[in-house]
Formats: structure tokens, sequence, C-alpha cells
């Protein structure tokens, strides 16, 4: 990680910096805390003033030693001019900024500031010479452009402290300042969310201030390492189907299928599993899906031999990866795994059963011109209900996700921190499908795409907050939940904060 603050250091920052010099080790511990132990953890500072000034910028470059940080803020005293406005040269701030080494692979800049840059691009102050004695100036326009290009270049998360006072002139005069840096930020879908936040008395909130919007970029930063890690984001779907609604009275009249169907079983252990059963059946397989996710299209199958609904499920996409048994059978793996967990979740909570069906890999025996789709797909019992997605293998929890998150908690635990048990989702609330399991283990290939390894489980527990049904089960927090002890941060010790 690393963070960059860019100081306003006129006189009115005064209170700002000294609470920033006074708080900078236990923001490094936080972050520390919040990633581990083993995090590479840099901070830069940038202090700015106006126009006229004989240092108007001043440099500490990225730097590991949170004290050398320390020495640099106390040093950095705040100064008045005697042209006074109530404008400042932001943008010199920034330009300084984005000219340092960063490298990480999450990085976040903070400015922090109470006035707005000068020129009416930035501010809608009545003309004045108090106000801005710049107001036509053209930094406004190319050096901001150029700030703010080389800002999403390098994928900054920008964070703006706002530090108001009720006394304030300048109150609410940074808004459009904020709204124009927004405009400024790339539009597309990878742009880094820009946060805006508002302190009026620094001493008492900073480190809150920062730990808040820190553990939010750092959550984001996760959610875009794991959409770029899945395969399919990237994946143009080959099959293009129109949904159909579920009716089941003409079943025996779809299509006929000879299928294989094989079935994975993972032992007690978890470690050891292996193929077995398979079985041949004809399968009626109606030709429009009657549901798709992102991934896959959903198709309503009946075994008129067994009175069976059931569900077959196929990948969208055409290239070979997509359609290869070896895919399929991760599929199958992480849905015999989390069946495997999900009993013993259920042994310590019988009030809140949970299962997860249990999942086939189906290939057709024969020609398949006319529907090519189906050559390897995977099948599992139909089952009625209202589907709810609950978590995805990422940050995403829907509300009323409890169990469902306490599950995931679960898994990680049970396991000993190997495994973890995301995406959760399926009817009732009791009866699961579609898992994607995260492994710890380096190399460990045996769950698909959708296995984001640490970074995964990391993403999940940046979001989560352990519930009551966590604490029945008696589950240990990880130091990445930041969200239980935040309002007590900012008391805390080094040494305190290394135990949360």
């Amino acid at each position: 990680v690393d963070v960059c603050f860019v100081f306003d250091t006129t006189s009115s920052m005064k209170s700002c910096l000294a609470a920033a010099a006074a708080k900078m080790c236990q923001v490094r511990n936080f972050i520390l805390t919040y990633m581990g132990t083993s995090a590479q953890v840099r901070f830069a500072v940038v202090g700015y003033r106006d126009y006229g000034y004989e240092d108007p910028i001043q440099i500490l470059p990225f730097t590991s030693n949170s004290q050398q940080v320390t020495n640099f803020l106390e040093k950095l005293t705040t100064k008045s001019s005697r042209d006074w406005d109530m404008c400042e040269d932001v943008i010199s701030g920034l330009q300084a900024a984005v000219e340092m080494d960063w490298s990480a692979t999450t990085k976040v800049m903070y400015l922090i500031c109470d006035s707005p840059n000068h020129g009416r691009r930035f501010h809608d102050l009545r003309d004045s010479f108090r106000n801005d004695q710049h107001v036509d100036d053209p930094r406004q326009w190319a050096a901001a452009d150029a700030a703010f290009a080389a800002i999403n270049n390098l994928q900054l998360d920008l964070i703006c402290l706002y530090i108001w006072k009720s006394t304030s002139r300048t109150s609410k005069t940074c808004d459009k300042m904020f709204n124009v840096f927004r405009e400024l930020l790339s539009p597309n879908e990878q742009a880094h969310e820009m946060q805006v936040l508002t302190m009026s008395d620094p001493t008492c909130e900073f480190v809150k201030c920062i730990t808040e919007s820190c553990s939010r970029s750092l959550s984001n930063s996760l959610e875009r390492f794991c959409k770029t890690k899945h395969g399919g984001q990237n994946s143009e779907a080959e099959h293009h189907f129109e949904i159909v609604p579920l009716d089941w009275e003409n079943c025996t009249c779809w299509p006929e299928y000879q299928v294989e169907l094989k079935s994975y079983k993972v032992h007690q252990q978890l470690e050891a599993s292996h193929w077995w059963n398979a079985s041949t059946h004809i399968l009626h397989i109606r030709p429009e899906p009657f549901s798709e996710g992102a991934m896959r299209y959903a198709f309503p199958a009946f075994d008129e031999r067994r009175e069976m609904k059931l569900v077959v499920k196929v990948y969208k996409y055409g290239e070979k990866r997509w359609r290869s048994a070896a895919l399929l059978e991760k599929d199958a793996v992480s849905q015999a795994f989390a069946r495997v967990v999900a009993l013993e979740f259920s042994k310590r909570l019988p009030n809140t059963p949970l299962t997860f069906v249990r999942v086939q890999l189906m290939s057709v025996k024969g020609s398949l011109e006319a529907a090519s789709h189906l050559q390897c797909a995977t099948v599992e019992q139909y089952m009625p209900g209202e589907y709810k997605k609950h978590t995805n293998n990422s940050s995403f929890l829907a509300e009323g996700s409890e169990v469902a998150q306490a599950f995931s908690h679960f898994s990680w635990q049970f396991t000993g921190g190997k495994y973890m048990i995301t995406d959760i989702q399926g009817i009732n609330d009791s009866v699961m499908t579609d898992p994607q399991i995260h492994s710890s283990i380096l190399g460990d290939d045996r769950f698909g795409p959708g296995n984001l390894g640490e970074n995964g489980m990391d993403s999940f527990f940046v979001a989560h907050s352990c519930n009551a049904i966590c604490h029945q089960l008696g589950l240990s927090s990880s130091p990445l939940q930041v969200n239980r002890d935040l309002a007590c941060t900012d008391g805390l010790s080094h040494d305190d904060s290394c135990r949360i």
C-alpha cells in the first residue's frame, strides 16, 4: 500500500497538521493490522501553500518509516501570507504528488484542505480581492487536467478530507472543486472511487476519518483485483438464449438425450477425494434456459424414469477452457467440498441447518450438432422456492445474509485458514448451490477460476462484521475485520492495535 498525504500548509491548517503528526503511528498500525503484519506500507507527504511563498511545495518521498513521516510533519510549519485570500494552489500539490514513485498495488492519495483552488472553475465565490486574487489563473485548466490524467493513469484512489470550521468563511466553498475533481476522474468501469469526508475537529477525528476511508479504499482495491482475476469477466458469451419462464407441464416432450452422470465425493478430512458412481440416464432437456447468471445458463431437465426434476448448467463462453470437463470437475469438487463443511456447520447449529445440493458432471453420448452447448455440463436437482444471492466471491454481502456470512467465516476457521467457501446463493436460506472456494495453499487448482486465494479471503473479511451466529459458533476474528473496532481505534497504542 502506498499512501500520500497532500496537506494545505497555510496557517488555517495548523491544528490539522499537529493532529496528523501525533496520530501517524496509529494510522500505520491500523493499516498493518488491517492488511497483516507482513504488508508493505509506504507513506509520503506533500505540503503546498499559495503563490508568493519562498517554499510553496515541501515533499517527503515515500518511506516505510512512520517516524520519518511524524518528524517531517512536526517540522512542516504553517505560514500565512500578507496577500491573504481564501484560495490556495491545490493543483500544484496534486501535481507534486503524482510525480512521486508510486509502485504498490493499492495507491491512496489524501487531499487535506479547507480552501479551493484558484479560479472560477473551482469555486463560486463573489468577485473580491479577498476571495481570489487569481480568479483567471490559467493553471485551473491545463495543469489541472494534466494532474488528473496522471491520477487516472496511476489508478489512484483520491480521498478528500475537508476541514470545516463553524466560524470559517470557506464553509462549503470546496464543494464545486470536489465536483470538478469527480468529473476529471476516468468515467470507465475501472475508475477508482473518489471519497469526500468532512472533519470539524481534526484532533479528535483525524484517525477515524483516515481509517474509515482507507478501509473502504482497500476493500475496493481487493474487489477490483477479484474482478480482474476472475476469467469470465474478459470472455464474451458465445451461446445466446432467450430466457423462457419455467413450465414443467410438457417436460416429457422436450428433446431426449442419453447422458453419463458422474459424482464426486470428498472425505471428512477434506484433503482426500475421488470420483465415484458413474451412471447412464435418459434426460429430457428443454432447449431454452429458464434462468441465467453472470457466467452460466440454467436449463430445465427431467429424468422420466426417476421422475426427477433437474437443472442443467452450461457456461456461456465459447473458449475451449469453458467447455472442458476439467473446469466442470472443479465446480463439482467445490460443491462436494462445501457439502462436507456445511454438514459440520449444521451439527453446531441444528436450528439453522445449511446444505448444498449434489452436483454431477454430465456428458452426452452420441452426436450433438443441434445442441453443442450441452456436450459438457453439470446437473443438480431442481429446488423450488425463492432464489437469493447472499454473497459473492469477493466483498459483496447482501442484506440479511448473516447465515451465509457466518458459514464463510466458519469454513475458514474450521479448515485452519486453508479454505473459505464463498459466493453463497440458493433457495429458502438453507439449500445452497454454486459456491466458490478460496484456497490459501500455493498452487491449489482444484476449485476453478473463482478461487482467488488469500486475496479473496481478505476481500470477504474487509466487508464482514461478526454477527450473532459468528459469536454463537465462537469464531475468531480476522485482523482484517476492522469494522468491529473502528470506533475505538483512535485510542489504541501500538501494542493494543496489533492484538486486534
